[in-house]
Protein backbone atom coordinates (compact mmCIF):
# COMPACT_ATOMS: atom_id res chain seq x y z
CA UNK A 1 0.00 0.00 0.00
CA UNK A 2 2.79 2.18 0.45
CA UNK A 3 4.71 1.38 -2.96
CA UNK A 4 1.20 2.31 -4.59
CA UNK A 5 0.91 5.63 -2.45
CA UNK A 6 4.36 6.84 -3.53
CA UNK A 7 3.95 5.78 -6.99
CA UNK A 8 0.94 7.98 -7.01
CA UNK A 9 2.77 11.11 -5.20
CA UNK A 10 5.77 10.55 -7.85
CA UNK A 11 3.31 10.32 -11.19
CA UNK A 12 1.68 13.76 -9.40
CA UNK A 13 5.16 15.33 -8.60
CA UNK A 14 5.89 14.86 -12.57
CA UNK A 15 2.36 15.78 -13.77
CA UNK A 16 2.35 19.12 -12.08
CA UNK A 17 5.78 19.54 -12.92
CA UNK A 18 5.52 19.16 -16.46
CA UNK A 19 2.69 21.64 -16.39
CA UNK A 20 4.17 24.21 -14.55
CA UNK A 21 7.02 23.92 -17.55
CA UNK A 22 3.95 24.38 -20.57
CA UNK A 23 3.01 27.59 -18.42
CA UNK A 24 6.01 28.69 -18.60
CA UNK A 25 6.62 27.79 -21.99
CA UNK A 26 3.10 29.11 -22.97
CA UNK A 27 3.71 32.62 -21.46
CA UNK A 28 7.04 32.81 -23.47
CA UNK A 29 5.43 31.78 -26.26
CA UNK A 30 2.92 34.76 -25.88
CA UNK A 31 5.21 36.96 -25.11
CA UNK A 32 7.35 37.07 -27.82
CA UNK A 33 4.22 38.52 -30.12
CA UNK A 34 2.99 40.62 -26.90
CA UNK A 35 5.03 43.47 -25.55
CA UNK A 36 2.33 45.02 -23.09
CA UNK A 37 2.26 42.85 -20.11
CA UNK A 38 -1.77 42.92 -19.05
CA UNK A 39 -2.27 41.97 -22.66
CA UNK A 40 0.30 38.96 -22.37
CA UNK A 41 -1.68 37.56 -19.25
CA UNK A 42 -4.79 37.81 -20.52
CA UNK A 43 -3.30 36.02 -24.14
CA UNK A 44 -2.17 33.44 -22.07
CA UNK A 45 -5.66 32.59 -19.88
CA UNK A 46 -7.28 32.59 -22.88
CA UNK A 47 -5.19 29.85 -24.02
CA UNK A 48 -5.24 27.71 -20.91
CA UNK A 49 -9.04 27.97 -20.58
CA UNK A 50 -9.00 26.29 -23.81
CA UNK A 51 -11.06 23.24 -22.88
CA UNK A 52 -8.93 20.81 -25.00
CA UNK A 53 -5.61 21.67 -23.59
CA UNK A 54 -7.03 22.56 -19.44
CA UNK A 55 -8.18 18.62 -19.91
CA UNK A 56 -5.04 17.84 -20.54
CA UNK A 57 -3.68 19.41 -17.03
CA UNK A 58 -5.90 16.75 -14.85
CA UNK A 59 -5.85 13.74 -16.56
CA UNK A 60 -2.77 11.29 -17.04
CA UNK A 61 -1.60 10.95 -20.39
CA UNK A 62 1.58 11.91 -22.68
CA UNK A 63 0.58 15.17 -24.49
CA UNK A 64 1.12 17.40 -21.73
CA UNK A 65 4.79 16.31 -22.58
CA UNK A 66 4.29 16.48 -26.36
CA UNK A 67 3.12 20.01 -25.50
CA UNK A 68 6.07 20.71 -23.49
CA UNK A 69 8.52 19.95 -25.52
CA UNK A 70 6.62 21.45 -28.46
CA UNK A 71 6.64 24.61 -26.75
CA UNK A 72 10.17 24.15 -25.48
CA UNK A 73 11.29 23.61 -29.79
CA UNK A 74 9.10 26.57 -30.83
CA UNK A 75 10.40 28.93 -28.08
CA UNK A 76 14.06 28.12 -28.96
CA UNK A 77 13.38 29.11 -32.72
CA UNK A 78 11.81 32.32 -32.24
CA UNK A 79 13.90 33.60 -29.50
CA UNK A 80 16.86 31.73 -31.33
CA UNK A 81 18.00 29.10 -28.00
CA UNK A 82 19.62 26.64 -30.36
CA UNK A 83 20.12 24.63 -26.86
CA UNK A 84 16.52 24.58 -25.91
CA UNK A 85 15.28 24.06 -29.34
CA UNK A 86 17.75 21.23 -30.30
CA UNK A 87 16.24 19.88 -26.45
CA UNK A 88 12.81 20.25 -27.32
CA UNK A 89 13.22 18.57 -30.84
CA UNK A 90 15.53 15.47 -28.97
CA UNK A 91 12.25 14.26 -27.16
CA UNK A 92 10.03 14.86 -29.51
CA UNK A 93 11.58 12.61 -31.68
CA UNK A 94 10.78 9.85 -29.19
CA UNK A 95 7.96 10.63 -27.29
CA UNK A 96 5.31 9.47 -29.56
CA UNK A 97 4.05 9.08 -33.61
CA UNK A 98 2.37 12.14 -32.80
CA UNK A 99 5.47 13.93 -31.51
CA UNK A 100 7.43 13.10 -34.77
CA UNK A 101 5.02 14.64 -36.78
CA UNK A 102 5.43 17.48 -35.03
CA UNK A 103 8.68 17.35 -34.78
CA UNK A 104 8.69 17.01 -39.18
CA UNK A 105 6.33 20.21 -38.45
CA UNK A 106 8.53 22.00 -36.41
CA UNK A 107 11.44 21.09 -39.65
CA UNK A 108 9.26 22.79 -42.23
CA UNK A 109 8.16 25.82 -39.62
CA UNK A 110 11.87 26.79 -39.06
CA UNK A 111 12.42 27.07 -42.94
CA UNK A 112 9.00 28.97 -43.65
CA UNK A 113 10.00 30.98 -40.99
CA UNK A 114 13.67 31.64 -42.26
CA UNK A 115 12.06 32.39 -45.80
CA UNK A 116 9.05 34.73 -45.03
CA UNK A 117 10.22 36.19 -41.70
CA UNK A 118 14.11 36.78 -42.02
CA UNK A 119 13.88 36.80 -45.80
CA UNK A 120 16.47 34.29 -46.30
CA UNK A 121 17.43 31.68 -49.09
CA UNK A 122 16.37 28.13 -49.10
CA UNK A 123 19.83 27.73 -50.78
CA UNK A 124 21.25 29.42 -47.20
CA UNK A 125 18.94 28.12 -45.03
CA UNK A 126 19.24 23.86 -46.19
CA UNK A 127 23.47 23.97 -45.59
CA UNK A 128 25.11 20.96 -43.52
CA UNK A 129 24.76 22.70 -40.02
CA UNK A 130 20.99 23.02 -40.50
CA UNK A 131 20.62 19.32 -41.64
CA UNK A 132 22.98 17.95 -39.18
CA UNK A 133 21.32 19.84 -36.49
CA UNK A 134 18.15 18.64 -37.19
CA UNK A 135 19.45 14.76 -37.92
CA UNK A 136 20.75 14.44 -34.44
CA UNK A 137 17.91 15.85 -32.81
CA UNK A 138 16.13 13.14 -34.24
CA UNK A 139 18.39 10.70 -33.60
CA UNK A 140 16.32 8.87 -30.78
CA UNK A 141 13.71 8.53 -32.87
CA UNK A 142 15.47 6.65 -36.08
CA UNK A 143 16.89 4.78 -33.59
CA UNK A 144 13.99 3.49 -31.65
CA UNK A 145 11.83 3.07 -34.88
CA UNK A 146 14.81 0.85 -36.55
CA UNK A 147 15.43 -0.91 -33.24
CA UNK A 148 11.40 -2.05 -33.45
CA UNK A 149 11.85 -3.09 -37.10
CA UNK A 150 14.70 -5.23 -36.54
CA UNK A 151 13.58 -7.05 -33.59
CA UNK A 152 9.52 -7.00 -33.84
CA UNK A 153 9.48 -7.01 -37.60
CA UNK A 154 6.95 -3.73 -37.98
CA UNK A 155 7.27 0.04 -38.06
CA UNK A 156 3.84 1.59 -37.45
CA UNK A 157 1.37 -0.88 -35.43
CA UNK A 158 1.36 -4.59 -34.78
CA UNK A 159 -0.04 -6.65 -37.51
CA UNK A 160 -2.42 -8.28 -35.04
CA UNK A 161 -4.02 -4.77 -33.80
CA UNK A 162 -7.72 -3.84 -34.25
CA UNK A 163 -6.27 -0.27 -36.03
CA UNK A 164 -3.69 -2.01 -38.34
CA UNK A 165 -6.27 -1.64 -41.07
CA UNK A 166 -6.64 1.97 -40.59
CA UNK A 167 -2.95 2.58 -41.74
CA UNK A 168 -3.71 2.43 -45.23
CA UNK A 169 -3.23 4.41 -47.51
CA UNK A 170 -6.91 6.22 -47.95
CA UNK A 171 -9.25 6.61 -50.96
CA UNK A 172 -10.17 10.00 -52.59
CA UNK A 173 -13.63 9.47 -50.76
CA UNK A 174 -12.06 8.77 -46.97
CA UNK A 175 -9.79 11.96 -47.16
CA UNK A 176 -12.35 14.16 -47.99
CA UNK A 177 -14.80 12.59 -45.35
CA UNK A 178 -11.59 12.98 -43.35
CA UNK A 179 -11.64 16.85 -43.66
CA UNK A 180 -15.40 17.46 -43.39
CA UNK A 181 -14.96 15.36 -39.83
CA UNK A 182 -12.06 17.64 -38.72
CA UNK A 183 -13.58 20.51 -39.92
CA UNK A 184 -16.92 19.12 -37.87
CA UNK A 185 -14.76 19.03 -34.82
CA UNK A 186 -13.47 22.22 -35.03
CA UNK A 187 -16.80 23.82 -35.33
CA UNK A 188 -17.49 21.91 -32.74
CA UNK A 189 -15.38 23.32 -29.91
CA UNK A 190 -14.65 27.12 -31.11
CA UNK A 191 -11.56 26.14 -33.03
CA UNK A 192 -12.28 27.86 -36.03
CA UNK A 193 -12.47 31.17 -34.79
CA UNK A 194 -9.55 30.63 -32.06
CA UNK A 195 -7.33 29.85 -35.55
CA UNK A 196 -8.99 32.71 -37.46
CA UNK A 197 -8.30 35.02 -34.84
CA UNK A 198 -4.90 33.73 -33.88
CA UNK A 199 -4.05 34.15 -38.09
CA UNK A 200 -5.28 37.67 -38.10
CA UNK A 201 -2.94 38.90 -35.15
CA UNK A 202 -0.36 36.96 -36.42
CA UNK A 203 -0.50 38.57 -40.15
CA UNK A 204 -0.85 42.06 -38.17
CA UNK A 205 2.64 41.49 -36.21
CA UNK A 206 4.51 40.33 -39.05
CA UNK A 207 3.13 43.48 -41.27
CA UNK A 208 3.96 45.62 -39.15
CA UNK A 209 7.33 44.10 -37.90
CA UNK A 210 8.34 42.51 -41.89
CA UNK A 211 6.77 44.99 -43.99
CA UNK A 212 6.61 48.38 -42.51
Amino acid sequence: MANLWAAIMGIAFINVTICFGVFIQLFKFTSFFIKDIKLQLFAFFLIIVDPTLSTQFVIVNPEVILIFFFFLSVNGILYKRKRLQFLGLFFLSIVSFRSMMLFAGLFLFDILNRIFLKKEKLKTILNLKFLLFYFFASLPGILFVAWRLLTKGWLQTHPDSPWAGLWQLATLKIFFKNCIVLLWRYLDFGKSIFISMFSFFYFLFWKKNYIN
